[in-house]
């Protein structure tokens, strides 16, 4: 058996939003509005307290929920001159968007999910081996907290860990159900009976 899980981290601040300009990989309109205005206010800061954006956005990916229930988050990539979102995953117009908060310790204890997650499929047998595919952007917000992640993913086996070999990814793909699964953001652990 193989097991596929997923975990990220984020909490999603529970009011929608929806992108009503986009092009490419910019999200220019949220709700009518230039979508960096829209994004810092949703979550609470004013547009002068952000000196390095990409610090901030790198803790603050958009959620883009599906109607089967599954969310993926999108990692934005910077801000341009025009008030666009520059995202590292196309995001259409007309697409629900939620705004999250991701620290350290959260994305640290994700790996805890994505590891159940990864060893439910295989009914009690133990993970003989183990893949691990992170997010780059994660490693980015990680930042000293980075050996503390790999320590979770492995302690998150139990006392008798498998071998583990992993690697931080610009993507992750890590399809449970339906027919999507690329991700932003996440740590999909794959574990092998």
């Amino acid at each position: 058996p193989v097991g596929v899980g997923i975990g990220d981290g984020c909490s999603r601040r529970p009011v929608p939003a929806i992108v009503t300009r986009a092009e490419g990989q910019l999200v220019q309109q949220i709700d009518g509005r230039p979508a960096v205005e829209v994004y810092l206010e949703r979550l609470g800061v004013a547009e002068t307290d952000v000196e390095d954006f990409h610090a901030f956005a790198v803790e603050h990916p958009l959620a883009q929920p599906e109607l089967s229930g599954d969310v993926r988050l999108r990692h934005v990539r910077d801000r341009d001159e025009d008030g666009a979102l520059v995202m590292a995953t196309h995001i259409p117009a007309n697409a629900a968007v939620q705004f999250t908060d991701q620290s350290p310790l959260a994305i640290v204890r994700s790996a805890w999910n994505a590891v159940e997650g990864a060893l439910a499929p295989l009914a009690g047998e133990p993970a003989r081996a183990a893949l691990a595919f992170d997010c780059g952007g994660r490693r980015s917000a990680l930042g000293d907290a980075l050996p503390q992640e790999a320590d979770a993913i492995r302690s998150s086996f139990g006392p008798e860990p498998p071998p583990v070999a992993g690697l931080f990814t610009h993507g992750e793909v890590g399809r449970v159900r339906g027919a999507k699964g690329d991700r932003n953001h996440a740590l999909v652990v794959v574990a092998f009976a």
